[in-house]
């Protein structure tokens, strides 16, 4: 009796197919888990979650570009840098956060773990701070460091 391919049979080969391919990246390969992919009946691909670097972002579209059975990629992976960046511009931009001195808040991102890092003396301030970082798209988790030493 000849298999019928349903699509819920083509997208699960699909994912399967993907799945494969990204393991078989070694720099994503451990954080594989924090990528989330959804794999459409059409074949269009949607990929989010953190990853270390541009170039292993643009690594994975690659792999992902290489699948057969991809028909497009919607991309939303973001990069540790460019999380970093964006928390950074985020906080430099809030206006209760305007006289802190430059560099008075370090931004560090692991995986979407964001990291602040700073001796900032009032309570308040360090709680603007935590705000406006979560609230920037990619930010998985806060780690406020930012008590006076």
């Amino acid at each position: 009796m000849a298999m019928i391919d349903t699509p819920t049979t083509a997208v699960e080969d699909l994912m399967s197919a993907i799945e494969t391919a990204l393991r078989e990246y070694a720099p994503v390969r451990e954080s594989l888990s924090d990528l989330r992919i959804n794999v459409s009946p059409d074949g269009r691909v949607a990929v989010s979650g953190p990853v270390r670097s541009g170039l292993i972002k643009d690594g994975v579209l690659e792999k992902l570009s290489w699948v057969p059975g991809v028909t497009g990629i919607v991309e939303e992976i973001v990069s540790d840098t460019e999380l970093e960046i964006a928390v950074a511009v985020a906080l430099s931009r809030d206006p209760r956060l305007k006289e802190l001195p430059p560099g008075a808040i370090a931004v560090h991102s692991h995986l979407g773990q964001v990291t602040l890092v700073g001796r900032l003396e009032e309570d308040s301030i360090r709680g603007f701070a935590v705000e406006v970082a979560g609230q920037v798209r990619g930010v998985q988790g806060i780690h406020d460091r930012t008590g006076a030493r």
